[in-house]
């Protein structure tokens, strides 16, 4: 069972994350042991892109990361530290084992991002070993697009329909002049 420790991410008594910011949530889920880790946002300005610690990986966790290495494709890497994990990461297997390193007495987490409302989600590490969630809604485009026209005034024309992007989460773009 995952527990919220005095500001730790502790899975089946080990600790799992240290230093969590005061923002992140854990709640359980309807699995036994299972939860949902999260973390809330203090009133950003308006963005495409957030990204929120979870706190820094504790020692003694090794991992196995499958992350977006193309648009269509995902490929495995493994590490020690959470400054190993890569953007775009879509699921992380962590584990520990005993000081004796004795397999079967593993301790195993798996995190799986998942969506939440328009925004996608996903797993990347950061150089101060911190383990961070990074939600986006694809829109990014759409700003940049907003921004240039305002810049230069030049006509925009869109691959497809707006409306359907927003089904879709993604706009390619076709520049005219």
């Amino acid at each position: 069972m995952a527990q919220l420790e005095r500001g730790s991410v502790v899975v089946g008594g080990r600790e799992l994350l240290a230093s969590a910011p005061p923002n992140v949530a854990l709640r359980p889920a309807v699995s036994p042991g299972a939860a949902f880790l999260g973390a809330t946002a203090p009133a950003p300005a308006p963005s495409s892109r957030h990204v929120f610690p979870l706190g820094t990986l504790a020692r003694g966790w090794r991992w196995l990361a499958l992350f977006r290495f193309k648009i269509w494709w995902m490929i495995p890497t493994m590490g020690e530290d959470a400054a190993g994990v890569p953007a775009e990461t879509q699921m992380l297997l962590l584990e520990a084992r005993n000081e004796a390193g004795a397999a079967g007495n593993a301790l195993y987490a798996l995190m799986l991002p998942v969506l939440d409302g328009s925004f996608r989600a996903s797993l990347q590490g950061s150089p101060e070993n911190e383990l961070q969630f990074c939600f986006e809604s694809g829109r990014f485009i759409l700003d940049l697009l907003d921004s240039e026209v305002l810049e230069s005034k030049r006509t925009v024309k869109f691959g497809i329909l707006v409306g359907i992007s927003d089904r879709v989460q993604w706009c390619p773009v076709v520049r005219g002049s």
